[in-house]
């Protein structure tokens, strides 16, 4: 899909979510001065990729994310491929790229982003989603929510999610966390991507952690995280509704 065939099919509230938050992130950037360079680095395995509920690989995934980032304005690029094909250079890869710019207030912080999704050789057209995230905290509770309309391959298709955080601090190098979020969609993003559906909740999702500071940037995270498909529509459709997850995050922090 080119570029014209692409704006031909963005809808009219995509284009002015998308154009606003774009805006916003240039407002974001401008005037201000940026910090010096950092950059982070994480490797996960997880036993399966589940998103948004939907199971797009049932095999252990191998998922790599890099973050530049200058001061608050942060450039990421994901990528997930099956973890047996890693060494073989079989099969296809999702590669995704992400430009996002926090913007803090007191113990609140919105991040307005735009994310472009990609799957080379998997034969599967690229899309492109405008988000924004919010969250606040208080102690060691975190408030979130985040938001993403697609406005290219499924254009006008909303996802929203909110939850709840926490972290606790055990001693110096061990941090135990956690999270707990309900998702919902609009009919466009459950019928593109479940194949049937309208307006209604769609997950209920809880993930728990443990973070181990190996040395001072360097950390490991193994998680353990558990999905539900609530609606009974979707349930219906899908093929593994309750999903389990194993996983576990070597990396190092900027």
């Amino acid at each position: 899909m080119n570029f014209g065939e692409m704006l031909a099919r963005v809808s009219r509230g995509g284009r002015v979510i998308a154009g606003g938050l774009l805006a916003g992130i240039a407002a974001f950037a401008s005037g201000q001065e940026f910090g010096p360079p950092t950059f982070s680095h994480e490797t996960t395995w997880n036993s399966k990729y589940v998103w948004r509920g939907l199971v797009l690989d049932d095999k252990p995934v191998l998922q790599t994310s890099n973050t530049l980032s200058f001061g608050d304005t942060s450039f990421n690029v994901w990528a997930s491929r099956r973890a047996c094909q890693v060494l073989s250079g079989r099969g296809g890869t999702e590669l995704d790229l992400t430009l996002s710019r926090d913007v803090s207030w007191g113990w609140a912080t919105v991040t307005p982003a735009l994310i472009y999704y990609s799957y080379p050789g998997m034969g599967a057209p690229p899309s492109a989603e405008a988000a924004i995230s919010l969250s606040a905290e208080t102690g060691p509770v975190t408030f979130f929510s985040n938001h993403f309309l697609d406005f290219a391959e499924c254009a006008g298709g909303y996802f929203g999610e909110a939850g709840l955080g926490w972290e606790r601090s055990m001693s110096p190098n061990l941090t135990l966390g956690g999270d707990a979020a309900v998702g919902w969609g609009n009919k466009k993003f459950h019928v593109v991507n479940y194949g049937a559906g309208k307006d209604s909740v769609t997950t209920f999702a809880v993930r728990v952690y443990a973070d181990f500071q190996l040395s001072g940037r360097v950390f490991a995270q193994p998680t353990v995280t558990y999905s539900r498909v609530l609606d009974g529509a979707l349930r219906s459709v899908s093929s593994s509704p309750d999903q389990l997850v194993w996983g576990l995050t070597l990396g190092f922090r900027g």
